[in-house]
């Protein structure tokens, strides 16, 4: 009797720890809820799970084209980086996480096709030393690249993030075209 009593205790405990694992939260979130990109381009997206354990794992599938990878930093947070076809396609990554024993949760990664338009394309600069604005409106994260021939005479003051902002050029004396 008290053999059986102990298997059905453990039994029970077993039963109590699936119970428990089932309640606990279990939630996939990502850095951004809409993200832009290009045709051919790649970008990462960060994700965060609540409720993750040393045995969750997390899978990207792309369609239509679209491509992800999973790149896990630690059991609970890492990145997807996702490349969009050429031309565009309306898709979406699809993302399933298995937290390695009783669930499998499903999210999906939307994208928005990415613009970035800068205020003007040419700007005709005087003779002296002095600055530029140039506003640029993006749904993307870019960089501002200035070609080696001209980093001697033209520089980035500051750059913000994304959305509308304003990009300040400093330029020395000289006269030139910037295309």
């Amino acid at each position: 009797v008290d053999k059986l009593l102990e298997s059905l205790k453990d039994d029970l405990d077993a039963l109590q720890a699936k119970l428990d694992n089932l309640l606990r939260d279990f939630i996939i979130t990502f850095d951004d809820s809409e993200i832009g990109i290009l045709a051919g381009g790649t970008t990462s997206v960060g994700y965060m799970i609540t409720g993750a354990t040393e045995k969750t794992t997390v899978k990207a599938l792309g369609q239509n084209g679209w491509s992800a990878k999973v790149t896990p930093d630690g059991t609970d947070k890492g990145t997807i980086t996702v490349t969009a076809p050429d031309p565009l396609t309306e898709d979406e990554i699809i993302v399933l996480v298995y937290d390695g024993e009783f669930r499998t949760i499903m999210s999906s990664i939307n994208f928005v096709t990415g613009v970035v338009t800068p205020s003007q394309t040419a700007v005709e600069l005087d003779a002296e030393a002095g600055t530029v604005d140039i506003t640029v409106t993006s749904n993307l994260n870019y960089k501002v690249s200035i070609p080696e021939e001209a980093k001697d005479w033209l520089s980035v003051v500051e750059t913000k993030s994304t959305k509308t902002e304003t990009i300040t050029f400093a330029y020395t004396a000289n006269e030139f075209t910037i295309r």
